[in-house]
């Protein structure tokens, strides 16, 4: 998941199977939800996403789990 644009794209799937997708789909980040980034730490991770009028914090690392439509 790359959004450093801002703009609001829709997300597909996690591509994890493990706890990671356990959590993201605890935090929001379920197939069909509308996903921004908004924004990014000066090393440039975590970056914080703009989910359902929440804001949270993922790690570069988690948010590579997660597919988006261009």
């Amino acid at each position: 998941l790359h959004l450093c644009d801002r703009r609001q794209r829709q997300m597909c799937k996690e591509t994890d199977t493990g706890s990671i997708r356990r959590r993201l789909l605890d935090l929001g980040f379920i197939p069909g939800v509308m996903v921004s980034a908004i924004l990014q730490s000066p090393f440039k991770d975590p970056i914080a996403y703009k989910i359902k009028n929440t804001v949270i914090a993922l790690r570069n690392e988690d948010s590579k789990q997660i597919l988006v439509e261009s």
